[in-house]
């Protein structure tokens, strides 16, 4: 399955808020949510039409492709467990190496999370 739509948990920070940023250039539907949503990152967000749900609640997550949880969430999160209960796809980006591929032939944008071995908790 292709990715095409990312729902980041965690997106006002640093990291993640450029991580957001960086998929968003180069194709991708993001979107996130945070306990603390607040400039500058919030208004970067909000100028490159990047959805913001402030909060963790399961019932305000999205359809996506792909959940990157920052390593400001744990578990017992209900967004979290959720997730997992699912078996929705996801990375924990703490745990994982962050690599983007551009493919010049065929003119298409790629990401890709190589994940280790997850711990049993975030």
């Amino acid at each position: 399955m292709a990715v095409k739509k990312i729902h980041i948990l965690g997106i006002c920070g640093t990291f993640m808020g450029g991580l957001a940023l960086l998929a968003r250039e180069l194709g991708f539907e993001v979107s996130g949510c945070d306990e603390n949503v607040y400039p500058p990152m919030s208004d970067l967000l909000k100028e490159q039409n990047i959805k913001v749900i402030k909060g963790y609640n399961k019932k305000d997550l999205p359809e996506a492709d792909l959940y990157l949880i920052g390593n400001v969430i744990s578990r017992g999160n209900e967004s979290i467990e959720h997730i997992l209960d699912s078996k929705l796809p996801h990375t924990q980006v703490q745990h994982g190496y962050l690599k983007i591929y551009l493919r010049i032939e065929e003119l298409s944008l790629c990401l890709e999370l190589m994940v280790r071995h997850l711990p049993q908790r975030c």
